[in-house]
């Protein structure tokens, strides 16, 4: 199980099934509102323990939330340009 209380105890290692685990963890972010690389850390720290600079990198990497060139602020991908 990679979740228990609401918290992510694990990232799975199957390709399969990490897009599910990130899609749930990007509902914690709010479309159109950007934050900068702590709040998102903070949010995500507070769903993925220690693992929540791992997580947002993830996140990012597979295209749930975007990054301004250069650092410095996050988003919630478009729903329409999210991945499925």
């Amino acid at each position: 199980m990679y979740t228990a209380d609401k918290m992510l105890r694990q990232i799975p290692m199957k390709t399969a099934k990490l897009p599910v685990i990130l899609g749930g963890l990007a509902g914690y972010f709010t479309p159109g509102r950007t934050g900068t690389e702590a709040e998102v850390t903070d949010t995500l720290c507070g769903v993925s323990g220690e693992n929540c600079v791992e997580v947002r990198r993830y996140l990012i990497d597979h295209g749930f939330l975007r990054r301004e060139r250069g650092g410095g602020r996050d988003w919630l991908t478009p729903e329409d340009e999210a991945p499925p």
